[in-house]
């Protein structure tokens, strides 16, 4: 139920921060999937807020699990967007669900509106979803 709201022009790419978080009292690891596809613009990942690897096959396929976090425990997922050349808006949603079979998941909604040729991207917020 967490909401943020900003702006941010830039003439070149986006990258986001994704923080995956276990809150349940027991250790577990996620699974994060991005449910939706999106022409005309780039969208690649990394397991990490600097450098790492890429996991964007794996997000936008099966999912990419991370590590086995304990109670409290987070990891963070970059995503970078290069926007479409015709597409003017991009509302990227991720999913995060429990490898523990419980069905317990978390999803967030992360838009990106590209302004005017040549003006660049503009971050206008992401929306936690209720699951």
């Amino acid at each position: 139920q967490q909401t943020a709201i900003g702006q941010r022009n830039t003439a070149g790419p986006i990258e986001y921060l994704v923080r995956v978080q276990n809150d349940a009292a027991a250790p577990d690891a996620v699974r994060v999937t991005q449910t939706q596809t999106h022409s005309n613009w780039i969208v690649r990942y990394f397991d990490a807020e600097n450098g790492g690897s890429e996991i964007t096959a794996a997000v936008k396929g099966a999912g990419w699990t991370t590590a086995t976090l304990a109670s409290g425990g987070a990891t963070v997922v970059r995503c970078y967007v290069v926007p479409g050349a015709d597409a003017p808006r991009l509302d990227l949603l991720l999913t995060g669900t429990s490898s523990q079979g419980t069905q317990q998941k978390d999803s967030v909604l992360v838009v990106t509106r590209r302004e005017a040729a040549g003006s660049g991207l503009q971050q206008t917020g992401w929306h936690e979803k209720q699951n």
